[in-house]
């Protein structure tokens, strides 16, 4: 899953964010605390070279987010982000929260696993 978001006149109080699934496609859901993007959204065309990067990054944690920005067809990274809006960014269809929160997996520094199995 991703998600592109934008900032109208660069302010993040008017920041809209739509998710999308591995394929381009427009999830289901949206963040509460933000509009969908208004329109229609072209994906950048070095969408998969972008995934293939944070998966490259991401490869090594149980859970982080990946900023990479693509600005004139060149692909820029931000950041890392290992709790995002410190874990409380509730999805606008609630049984979301818990379907995402099924797949993480957190390993513990001694090697046992936590979470659902």
């Amino acid at each position: 899953m991703f998600y592109v978001s934008v900032a109208p006149e660069g302010s993040f109080r008017n920041m809209q964010a739509t998710f999308f699934d591995m394929d381009g496609k427009v999830s289901p859901f949206t963040r509460k605390d933000h509009d969908p993007i208004k329109g229609k959204i072209r994906l950048p065309k070095k969408i998969k070279e972008m995934e293939k990067i944070a998966r490259d990054l991401s490869a090594d944690f149980d859970f982080v987010r990946v900023d990479l920005f693509c600005i004139n067809e060149k692909i820029y990274f931000s950041e890392l982000t290992f709790s995002p809006c410190s874990d409380f960014m509730p999805f606008s269809l609630d049984h979301y929260d818990l379907y995402f929160g099924n797949k993480l997996k957190i390993r513990s520094l001694g090697g046992n696993t936590y979470g659902n199995e």
